[in-house]
């Protein structure tokens, strides 16, 4: 065996013993520290800690069905049922919006089929959205149903339905004198006329005022996807209206879930739309996983063609970036170089993104 094998060898294993040293006093630390009170002498009192272990065995019980919900939406249910979330911890509060009528709504990771969709019906729910390409349902269900329909073969999990966010603000809007689209229209002697252009958000709501006021004009928006809210898809809008007003507009909710979401990212693109922009990030979306639905619609757009500029939450400075006709949009810059949040982009320049 030569020398310079002996030598790796060695480091080796002088490697490994350190390791194995290190993660000892670790664990002598941890065991250590997690005898010892609190610096300012607080604890966690006895009636406190039985209800930690009450709740812990009460998870150990649950049925099968139950085994595949949300635990705030079985706390929704008991609440209903018997006046507290758990007897376990009485006054625990539920983290759940439901309705005044006992409804929620919730995301139901399943094999969507006919049989389910008609199921979620029958037991007084409402379907929001439907895709089976990522096992994805959104709907309002009465509290009390959703046990039942968790217990059906198809059903993988029922959730709270995911959260999403907008940039917004509230000024004035001089992106096109920002951006000096005023100048490039008169320049290049363009307008956006033969682009398609859409917009990803919450809603269009106020789109018929804007539209009477002159701020906007014809928007296709697709079918049933209108959604509902602060009508920030709208002001998205106006915004492009503004810097390209020959450009043909489209929009479509991204507030259906994230498989909803990225349903319509495929749709927009199968309308030809050539430019797509969002200004959604939802909670449980994560920057490291594109085989996500969103991230992945998102590639499938970049891929055939499509500029897509996603919401960009990489802080760095914040600046409130001009929406039109009173509104505003708050934008987070990313500097040049970072990644994009989304499918391994990389910003080049503001306004400039490459995938990988």
């Amino acid at each position: 065996m030569d020398s310079l094998r002996i030598r790796r060898m060695g480091y080796s294993l002088r490697f490994s013993l350190s390791l194995f040293f290190i993660s000892f006093l670790a664990l002598l630390w941890s065991s250590w520290a997690f005898g010892q009170a609190p610096a300012n002498g607080a604890r966690i009192g006895d009636q406190a800690l039985q209800q930690i272990l009450a709740l812990d065995r009460e998870k150990d019980s649950r049925r099968p069905a139950q085994k595949k919900m949300d635990s705030q939406l079985i706390y929704a249910a008991q609440k209903l049922a018997i006046g507290v979330a758990s007897t376990a911890a009485p006054a625990m509060e539920v983290d759940a919006k439901i309705t005044a009528d006992g409804w929620v709504l919730v995301d139901i990771t399943a094999t969507v089929n006919d049989d389910l969709l008609g199921a979620i019906r029958r037991a007084g729910g409402q379907v929001v959205s439907s895709v089976p390409r990522y096992d994805a349902i959104r709907a309002w269900v009465p509290v009390v149903q959703i046990e039942s329909l968790a217990g059906r073969s198809e059903v993988r999990f029922v959730a709270r339905a995911y959260e999403a966010t907008t940039s917004t603000g509230s000024v004035d809007g001089e992106g096109d004198t920002c951006h000096g689209a005023i100048s490039a229209r008169s320049t290049f002697a363009v307008d956006g006329t033969g682009a398609k252009i859409a917009a990803l958000s919450d809603s269009v709501d106020f789109l018929t005022n804007s539209q009477a006021l002159g701020d906007l004009g014809p928007v296709n928006v697709l079918p049933g996807q209108a959604g509902s809210g602060a009508g920030e898809g709208t002001a998205m809008l106006e915004i492009i209206h503004d810097l390209a007003p020959g450009a043909t507009l489209y929009f479509a909710t991204a507030f259906s879930g994230p498989a909803g979401f990225a349903a319509n990212i495929d749709a927009l693109v199968a309308s030809n739309c050539n430019v797509i922009v969002d200004d959604v990030t939802y909670f449980n979306e994560s920057p490291f996983q594109d085989g996500q639905p969103i991230a992945q619609a998102v590639k499938r757009a970049s891929d055939a063609g499509v500029l897509y500029f996603p919401r960009r939450a990489i802080p760095a400075t914040r600046t409130t970036a001009p929406r039109a006709r009173g509104r505003a949009t708050s934008s987070m810059e990313a500097p040049p170089g970072r990644r994009c949040p989304r499918v391994g982009c990389t910003i080049l320049a503001e306004g400039q993104i490459t995938t990988a």
